[in-house]
């Protein structure tokens, strides 16, 4: 007799635990934007970034050097939820730049994150990136190149 109300709480804290846990993650992040910015090859993340300076005019503004591999980071911007918001793949997205300035390759995905592959091809002041998602969200990320 004393096995069974054992056996029933063990149950029961078992089922508790699972309905518990898989609660967890059912709610998508609401999507409020995307976010762009530029890394080098070591680095994870553009929030700051490391290649702006004192120097640069804006917060987005990066002092590139030309000929060397940077990335070009595309993200979503989001709030609330449990999951992140990611993206499978570029079809949403267009890249508007100028193409005698800069070459930009094609993108991978790295958690949720695209990633394009980035180089400029000359010197020169400023110039602006600009990333539109499905004509309703867009970024700019704003770089000067030296050599």
């Amino acid at each position: 007799m004393r096995k069974r109300p054992r056996t029933v709480s063990g149950i029961a804290l078992l089922l508790s635990l699972l309905l518990t846990f898989s609660a967890c993650g059912t709610k998508e992040a609401k999507v409020t934007g995307i976010e762009a910015g530029i890394t080098d090859l070591d680095a994870n993340d553009f929030r700051p970034s490391a290649l702006s300076d004192d120097s640069t005019l804006s917060k987005n503004d990066c002092v590139l050097k030309v000929g060397e591999q940077y990335r070009l980071v595309v993200g979503f911007t989001y709030h609330g939820g449990s999951r992140q918001p990611g993206f499978e793949n570029a079809d949403i997205i267009k890249l508007y730049y100028d193409s005698n300035l800069f070459q930009i390759g094609e993108p991978t995905t790295d958690s949720g994150q695209l990633i394009y592959p980035l180089v400029c091809k000359q010197e020169f002041t400023y110039a602006a990136i600009l990333v539109e998602a499905s004509e309703k969200y867009c970024a700019e990320v704003i770089v000067s190149a030296a050599k």
